[in-house]
């Protein structure tokens, strides 16, 4: 009356070409081209194209400051990129079958609806940084700044179910990134016997879906809205206890007529309108390591 096997496999096909140049040790270029290929897409969208350029420029070789014994290092660089995304299952583009009994007898039945245009998600980066170092380095780190565009986004995305099927994985919308990062590395004491070494980073992160023309796409407890951050907490709101009889309250939250919420308490879950309350992403992250080496003993820490 049942059985089951599995058998999977996809493919990859990548070219790839890079080239470096520097002039006086000081200017920079890097540019690289890649072609790939994927089984997981349509036959006719199965492979993409993702260049990508960087530049540098060591500021602290050139002769005003060559000489510093300040500076150790200072180098302004700049890059951009696109790179593809195939995180999808080995046969999204595929229509797929499963097995099945219809009045006790074996059959096979559609399980997934198939989408020949799928295709690559793509990525579009740009990045301005800065890496310094001073005192011999004894403090070093860089800042950066970053711009990250997703186009194309591969989302299953919910059908009607009069199609028999409930979602289908589609390139829909886009996306953005974009945020600072710092590094501050120092070397605090360096003896012969004694060395302790700090280093410090801080990130932000604004995240937001840019495009989504389908409309809102929920799954379980969570939504995809267009100028919300991806996958945002889509929950009915607590209202806390009612102290008479211990009941769970929750704020109804329908909409009024002038677009404000209606923030009346009510003990009946199904009452209560689901609202966006949180983000799956910290907007700020930081991180501390410390490393202290003395004679025979070493101790270090990790605060996050």
């Amino acid at each position: 009356t049942a059985g089951t096997s599995s058998r999977t496999r996809y493919n990859f096909l990548s070219y790839f070409g890079r080239a470096t140049v520097s002039f006086l040790d000081k200017y920079l270029l890097k540019g690289s081209l890649r072609y790939d290929g994927s089984s997981r897409f349509g036959v006719d969208n199965r492979y993409g194209f993702f260049p990508a350029a960087s530049a540098g420029w060591i500021i602290s070789e050139e002769d005003f400051l060559s000489n510093s014994s300040a500076v150790s290092l200072l180098k302004l660089r700049g890059s951009w990129g696109v790179t593809g995304n195939a995180g999808i299952g080995n046969f999204a583009s595929l229509g797929l079958f499963g097995g099945s009994s219809y009045n006790r007898i074996s059959g096979l039945r559609p399980v997934q609806l198939a989408n020949p245009e799928l295709k690559w998600e793509r990525t579009e980066q740009v990045d301005i940084g800065l890496d310094y170092g001073f005192a011999n380095n004894r403090i070093s780190g860089e800042i950066d700044y970053y711009v990250k565009t997703t186009n194309d986004l591969l989302l299953n995305e919910p059908i009607p179910g009069t199609s028999g099927y409930g979602t289908i994985t589609r390139n829909v919308g886009s996306l953005s990134n974009k945020g600072f990062e710092f590094v501050l590395n120092t070397t605090n004491v360096r003896t012969e016997d004694i060395s302790w070494k700090t280093s410090l980073n801080l990130s932000t992160l604004d995240n937001k879906v840019k495009e989504l023309p389908g409309g809102d796409i929920v799954v379980g407890r969570n939504i995809v809205r267009e100028g919300e951050t991806i996958s945002s907490f889509y929950v009915v709101e607590y209202a806390g206890v009612d102290p008479e009889n211990g009941d769970a309250l929750f704020y109804t939250n329908t909409l009024n007529a002038d677009g404000s919420r209606d923030r009346t308490k009510t003990n009946v879950y199904a009452d209560a309108e689901r609202v966006i309350k949180g983000s799956p992403y910290p907007e700020f992250m930081a991180g501390l390591t410390s490393n202290l080496n003395a004679y025979n003993f070493d101790f270090s820490f990790t605060f996050q």
